[in-house]
C-alpha cells in the first residue's frame, strides 16, 4: 500500500467511533475532510516494519481549526484514530498524524 483514501462509508463508522469517545464535533469535522493513509518513507535498506501516517487534508478554515487543537487533544485524537484504524487492518502501523491545507 502506498496511499489509501478513506471512503465515505468508513468515514461514517469513524465518526460514530469518535462520538463514542465524546469527540463528535471532531468526528463531524473529519467527515467533511479528506483522510488518507500513506506509507512513511523507509530509512535504511531493510525495513523491519512498514509504517504509515494518517494525513488529513482540509480547506483553510478547517485546517486552522485542526491546527489550533492543543498538543494533548492532537495526541488524544491520534491515539483514538490509530487504535480504530489498526483494529480495522492488522497490517497498519500508524506512526503520525499530519494536517494539510487543500490547495
Amino acid at each position: 500500500m502506498t496511499t489509501r483514501t478513506i471512503d465515505p462509508e468508513e468515514s461514517e463508522r469513524l465518526q460514530q467511533a469518535l462520538a463514542d469517545k465524546n469527540l463528535s464535533a471532531i468526528g463531524a469535522l473529519l467527515r467533511t475532510l479528506r483522510l488518507r493513509i500513506v506509507d512513511v518513507p523507509e530509512i535504511g535498506c531493510m525495513p523491519v516494519l512498514r509504517e504509515q501516517a494518517l494525513q488529513i487534508e482540509a480547506p483553510e478554515a478547517q485546517y486552522h481549526q485542526l491546527n489550533a487543537l492543543s498538543t494533548q487533544d492532537k495526541e488524544r485524537l491520534f491515539q483514538i484514530l490509530k487504535a480504530w484504524f489498526e483494529a480495522q487492518d492488522a497490517e497498519l502501523h500508524l506512526t503520525d498524524l499530519d494536517f494539510f491545507r487543500q490547495p
